[in-house]
Protein backbone atom coordinates (compact mmCIF):
# COMPACT_ATOMS: atom_id res chain seq x y z
CA UNK A 1 0.00 0.00 0.00
CA UNK A 2 1.39 3.56 -0.60
CA UNK A 3 -0.45 4.76 2.52
CA UNK A 4 0.16 4.10 6.02
CA UNK A 5 -3.15 1.56 6.60
CA UNK A 6 -2.97 1.68 10.11
CA UNK A 7 -2.37 4.87 12.18
CA UNK A 8 -0.18 3.93 14.95
CA UNK A 9 2.13 3.03 12.41
CA UNK A 10 2.71 6.67 11.97
CA UNK A 11 3.73 6.37 15.22
CA UNK A 12 6.06 2.83 15.00
CA UNK A 13 8.41 3.62 11.69
CA UNK A 14 10.94 5.65 9.93
CA UNK A 15 11.69 5.70 6.14
CA UNK A 16 15.29 4.62 5.30
CA UNK A 17 15.59 6.69 1.47
CA UNK A 18 19.40 6.71 0.47
CA UNK A 19 21.32 5.97 3.62
CA UNK A 20 18.85 8.78 5.03
CA UNK A 21 16.44 7.79 7.93
CA UNK A 22 13.36 9.80 8.52
CA UNK A 23 9.90 10.02 10.31
CA UNK A 24 6.87 10.24 8.24
CA UNK A 25 5.65 13.92 8.18
CA UNK A 26 2.50 13.19 8.16
CA UNK A 27 0.05 9.69 8.70
CA UNK A 28 -1.29 9.74 4.98
CA UNK A 29 2.30 10.21 3.85
CA UNK A 30 3.59 7.02 0.90
CA UNK A 31 5.81 4.71 2.60
CA UNK A 32 7.10 3.50 -0.62
CA UNK A 33 10.31 5.21 -1.29
CA UNK A 34 12.68 3.93 0.97
CA UNK A 35 12.78 0.63 3.45
CA UNK A 36 10.37 1.00 7.13
CA UNK A 37 12.43 0.70 10.23
CA UNK A 38 11.21 0.72 13.31
CA UNK A 39 12.04 3.62 15.64
CA UNK A 40 8.90 4.80 17.37
CA UNK A 41 10.45 8.06 16.77
CA UNK A 42 7.12 9.53 16.47
CA UNK A 43 5.75 7.77 19.31
CA UNK A 44 8.17 9.41 21.46
CA UNK A 45 8.22 13.15 19.90
CA UNK A 46 4.63 13.66 18.65
CA UNK A 47 2.09 12.21 20.81
CA UNK A 48 1.53 12.49 24.73
CA UNK A 49 3.65 8.75 25.07
CA UNK A 50 6.76 10.57 26.79
CA UNK A 51 4.71 12.36 29.48
CA UNK A 52 2.20 10.44 30.75
CA UNK A 53 4.11 7.22 30.84
CA UNK A 54 6.86 9.74 32.88
CA UNK A 55 3.26 10.31 35.41
CA UNK A 56 2.31 6.64 35.13
CA UNK A 57 5.64 5.39 36.61
CA UNK A 58 5.93 8.48 39.08
CA UNK A 59 2.79 7.42 40.56
CA UNK A 60 3.41 3.33 40.72
CA UNK A 61 6.15 3.98 41.80
CA UNK A 62 5.06 6.11 44.99
CA UNK A 63 2.51 3.66 45.39
CA UNK A 64 5.14 0.40 45.43
CA UNK A 65 8.10 2.28 47.20
CA UNK A 66 10.40 1.54 44.84
CA UNK A 67 10.86 1.65 40.99
CA UNK A 68 8.80 -0.31 38.69
CA UNK A 69 8.84 -2.69 35.37
CA UNK A 70 5.53 -2.15 33.15
CA UNK A 71 4.36 -3.96 30.33
CA UNK A 72 1.98 -2.33 28.20
CA UNK A 73 0.22 -1.90 24.93
CA UNK A 74 -0.40 1.95 23.10
CA UNK A 75 -3.92 2.60 21.16
CA UNK A 76 -5.30 5.56 19.77
CA UNK A 77 -3.34 7.89 22.21
CA UNK A 78 -4.46 5.61 25.42
CA UNK A 79 -1.61 3.59 27.49
CA UNK A 80 -2.92 0.32 28.62
CA UNK A 81 -1.26 -1.28 31.49
CA UNK A 82 -0.79 -5.26 31.13
CA UNK A 83 1.13 -5.98 33.82
CA UNK A 84 3.44 -4.16 36.75
CA UNK A 85 5.67 -5.65 39.12
CA UNK A 86 8.59 -3.69 41.40
CA UNK A 87 11.83 -3.87 39.95
CA UNK A 88 14.34 -5.68 42.49
CA UNK A 89 18.61 -5.03 41.75
CA UNK A 90 20.75 -7.56 42.97
CA UNK A 91 22.36 -7.59 46.28
CA UNK A 92 26.17 -7.28 45.41
CA UNK A 93 29.28 -7.29 47.02
CA UNK A 94 31.21 -3.85 47.18
CA UNK A 95 34.48 -5.65 46.71
CA UNK A 96 35.15 -9.07 45.68
CA UNK A 97 39.03 -10.35 46.16
CA UNK A 98 39.49 -13.22 44.35
CA UNK A 99 42.17 -15.77 45.74
CA UNK A 100 45.44 -16.01 44.58
CA UNK A 101 47.77 -18.67 43.61
CA UNK A 102 44.85 -20.58 42.81
CA UNK A 103 46.56 -24.35 41.29
CA UNK A 104 45.51 -24.94 37.96
CA UNK A 105 44.32 -28.39 38.38
CA UNK A 106 41.82 -26.73 40.67
CA UNK A 107 40.01 -24.06 38.84
CA UNK A 108 36.70 -24.98 37.30
CA UNK A 109 36.66 -21.95 34.95
CA UNK A 110 37.66 -18.02 34.48
CA UNK A 111 35.85 -15.26 32.60
CA UNK A 112 35.80 -11.76 32.26
CA UNK A 113 32.54 -10.64 30.62
CA UNK A 114 28.70 -10.28 32.06
CA UNK A 115 29.64 -10.25 35.79
CA UNK A 116 28.29 -9.33 39.11
CA UNK A 117 30.25 -8.47 42.07
CA UNK A 118 29.60 -11.76 43.58
CA UNK A 119 30.36 -14.57 45.93
CA UNK A 120 28.63 -18.16 45.44
CA UNK A 121 30.31 -20.41 48.01
CA UNK A 122 29.84 -24.31 48.78
CA UNK A 123 28.14 -25.18 45.66
CA UNK A 124 28.01 -29.09 46.54
CA UNK A 125 26.51 -30.26 43.71
CA UNK A 126 27.06 -29.34 39.79
CA UNK A 127 24.42 -30.30 36.70
CA UNK A 128 26.01 -30.10 33.61
CA UNK A 129 23.96 -29.94 30.05
CA UNK A 130 27.18 -31.20 27.76
CA UNK A 131 26.44 -28.42 24.53
CA UNK A 132 27.95 -30.26 22.08
CA UNK A 133 26.00 -33.50 23.36
CA UNK A 134 22.33 -31.74 23.50
CA UNK A 135 23.41 -29.96 19.94
CA UNK A 136 23.62 -33.58 18.54
CA UNK A 137 20.33 -34.57 19.71
CA UNK A 138 18.07 -35.10 16.51
CA UNK A 139 14.37 -34.78 17.49
CA UNK A 140 11.95 -32.03 19.24
CA UNK A 141 11.19 -34.98 21.70
CA UNK A 142 14.94 -35.62 22.52
CA UNK A 143 15.42 -31.98 23.58
CA UNK A 144 12.37 -31.44 25.28
CA UNK A 145 13.04 -34.67 27.37
CA UNK A 146 15.89 -32.83 28.23
CA UNK A 147 14.33 -29.91 29.97
CA UNK A 148 11.69 -32.64 31.70
CA UNK A 149 14.93 -33.96 33.56
CA UNK A 150 16.43 -30.60 34.11
CA UNK A 151 13.28 -30.12 36.04
CA UNK A 152 13.22 -33.17 38.43
CA UNK A 153 16.92 -32.31 39.14
CA UNK A 154 15.71 -29.03 40.03
CA UNK A 155 13.32 -30.20 42.24
CA UNK A 156 15.52 -33.50 43.83
CA UNK A 157 18.45 -31.07 44.76
CA UNK A 158 16.23 -28.25 45.87
CA UNK A 159 17.81 -28.88 49.49
CA UNK A 160 21.03 -28.80 47.85
CA UNK A 161 23.49 -26.44 46.58
CA UNK A 162 23.84 -26.58 43.10
CA UNK A 163 25.38 -24.80 40.12
CA UNK A 164 23.29 -25.15 36.62
CA UNK A 165 25.59 -25.30 33.47
CA UNK A 166 24.39 -25.76 30.10
CA UNK A 167 24.46 -24.12 26.63
CA UNK A 168 23.45 -20.49 25.53
CA UNK A 169 20.34 -19.42 26.23
CA UNK A 170 18.52 -21.48 29.69
CA UNK A 171 14.44 -20.21 28.97
CA UNK A 172 14.97 -19.91 25.01
CA UNK A 173 12.02 -20.72 22.94
CA UNK A 174 14.24 -22.00 20.25
CA UNK A 175 15.43 -25.10 21.92
CA UNK A 176 18.18 -25.28 19.15
CA UNK A 177 19.84 -22.20 21.60
CA UNK A 178 19.35 -23.55 24.87
CA UNK A 179 17.29 -26.02 26.74
CA UNK A 180 13.71 -24.67 26.88
CA UNK A 181 12.59 -24.39 30.48
CA UNK A 182 10.83 -21.77 33.10
CA UNK A 183 11.74 -19.74 35.61
CA UNK A 184 10.18 -22.67 37.39
CA UNK A 185 12.63 -25.54 36.37
CA UNK A 186 15.75 -23.61 37.37
CA UNK A 187 14.63 -21.74 40.73
CA UNK A 188 16.71 -23.68 42.78
CA UNK A 189 19.87 -23.34 41.54
CA UNK A 190 22.69 -20.82 43.36
CA UNK A 191 24.05 -20.12 39.88
CA UNK A 192 23.22 -20.57 36.41
CA UNK A 193 25.97 -20.80 33.40
CA UNK A 194 24.89 -20.22 29.84
CA UNK A 195 28.14 -21.71 27.93
CA UNK A 196 28.80 -20.58 24.30
CA UNK A 197 31.34 -22.80 22.13
CA UNK A 198 32.67 -21.17 19.07
CA UNK A 199 30.66 -23.31 16.00
CA UNK A 200 31.03 -23.06 12.30
CA UNK A 201 33.26 -20.14 12.82
CA UNK A 202 31.34 -18.22 15.05
CA UNK A 203 30.39 -17.95 18.98
CA UNK A 204 26.53 -17.78 19.35
CA UNK A 205 25.44 -15.18 22.06
CA UNK A 206 24.04 -16.05 25.34
CA UNK A 207 21.08 -14.47 26.82
CA UNK A 208 22.60 -13.14 30.20
CA UNK A 209 19.66 -14.75 32.07
CA UNK A 210 17.00 -12.15 30.18
CA UNK A 211 14.14 -14.96 29.64
CA UNK A 212 13.79 -14.90 33.16
CA UNK A 213 15.83 -11.96 34.54
CA UNK A 214 13.82 -10.58 36.91
CA UNK A 215 12.87 -13.82 38.71
CA UNK A 216 16.45 -14.48 38.80
CA UNK A 217 17.65 -11.14 40.64
CA UNK A 218 14.67 -11.57 42.83
CA UNK A 219 15.76 -14.86 44.28
CA UNK A 220 19.71 -13.44 43.82
CA UNK A 221 20.51 -16.45 41.37
CA UNK A 222 23.81 -15.89 40.30
CA UNK A 223 24.32 -15.74 36.38
CA UNK A 224 27.71 -16.39 34.45
CA UNK A 225 28.14 -16.28 30.85
CA UNK A 226 31.31 -18.67 29.46
CA UNK A 227 33.13 -18.36 26.22
CA UNK A 228 35.37 -21.34 26.37
CA UNK A 229 37.41 -20.45 23.08
CA UNK A 230 37.39 -16.94 24.18
CA UNK A 231 41.46 -16.09 24.72
CA UNK A 232 42.49 -15.65 28.23
CA UNK A 233 38.68 -17.99 29.20
CA UNK A 234 39.72 -21.37 31.12
CA UNK A 235 37.01 -24.14 31.22
CA UNK A 236 38.14 -27.45 32.19
CA UNK A 237 35.31 -29.77 30.57
CA UNK A 238 37.47 -33.11 31.02
CA UNK A 239 36.55 -32.51 35.02
CA UNK A 240 33.03 -32.71 34.47
CA UNK A 241 33.12 -35.73 31.39
CA UNK A 242 35.38 -37.62 33.66
CA UNK A 243 33.66 -37.03 36.81
CA UNK A 244 31.26 -39.67 38.47
CA UNK A 245 27.64 -38.94 37.20
CA UNK A 246 25.21 -39.78 39.65
CA UNK A 247 22.49 -38.83 37.32
CA UNK A 248 20.57 -41.96 37.75
CA UNK A 249 21.08 -41.82 41.76
CA UNK A 250 19.48 -38.48 41.62
CA UNK A 251 16.34 -39.32 39.24
CA UNK A 252 16.78 -43.07 37.96
CA UNK A 253 14.03 -42.87 35.63
CA UNK A 254 16.77 -40.03 33.91
CA UNK A 255 19.15 -42.53 33.15
CA UNK A 256 18.92 -42.70 29.30
CA UNK A 257 20.04 -39.15 29.47
CA UNK A 258 23.40 -40.03 31.42
CA UNK A 259 25.22 -38.84 27.87
CA UNK A 260 24.14 -35.29 27.52
CA UNK A 261 22.90 -34.19 31.34
CA UNK A 262 25.76 -35.11 33.86
CA UNK A 263 25.15 -34.67 37.67
CA UNK A 264 28.81 -34.14 39.51
CA UNK A 265 28.49 -34.70 43.81
CA UNK A 266 31.92 -32.31 44.03
CA UNK A 267 32.87 -33.66 47.27
CA UNK A 268 32.97 -37.47 46.57
CA UNK A 269 35.01 -36.49 43.74
CA UNK A 270 37.62 -33.34 45.18
CA UNK A 271 38.35 -34.67 48.94
CA UNK A 272 35.87 -33.08 50.62
CA UNK A 273 35.79 -29.65 48.95
CA UNK A 274 33.04 -27.77 46.88
CA UNK A 275 32.85 -25.76 43.81
CA UNK A 276 33.78 -21.84 44.81
CA UNK A 277 32.97 -18.95 42.39
CA UNK A 278 34.15 -15.42 42.92
CA UNK A 279 32.76 -12.44 40.12
CA UNK A 280 35.14 -9.71 40.33
CA UNK A 281 32.98 -6.90 38.06
CA UNK A 282 35.32 -4.08 38.51
CA UNK A 283 38.46 -6.34 37.30
CA UNK A 284 36.69 -8.47 34.68
CA UNK A 285 37.69 -11.33 36.59
CA UNK A 286 35.49 -14.70 37.81
CA UNK A 287 36.94 -17.87 38.92
CA UNK A 288 35.26 -20.92 39.69
CA UNK A 289 37.76 -23.15 41.59
CA UNK A 290 37.68 -26.02 44.05
CA UNK A 291 38.59 -25.37 47.89
CA UNK A 292 37.32 -25.89 51.12
CA UNK A 293 33.64 -25.14 52.60
CA UNK A 294 33.60 -21.75 53.40
CA UNK A 295 31.63 -21.32 56.42
CA UNK A 296 29.85 -18.02 56.65
CA UNK A 297 29.96 -16.97 53.48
Amino acid sequence: SSTVEHPDLFNAVSIDKDGHLAAPMFKGQSLKDGELCLTFENLLTKSPFVPLVRKVLAKVEAAYGRPVDIEFAWDDNKLHILQCRSLSTRREMEKVVIPENIPPERILFTTHVGLSNSIVPDLEYIVYVDPRAYDGLKTYEEKMKIASVVNLLNKDLSEKRFALLGPGRWGSNDINLGVRVSYANINKAKLLMEIAFARDGYTPEVSYGTHFFQDLVEADIVIVPLFPDDPGAIFNESFLINSQNVLKDVVPEAEDCEQVVRVIHVPSVCNGDSLQVYLDSLNRKGTGFFGPKEEGK
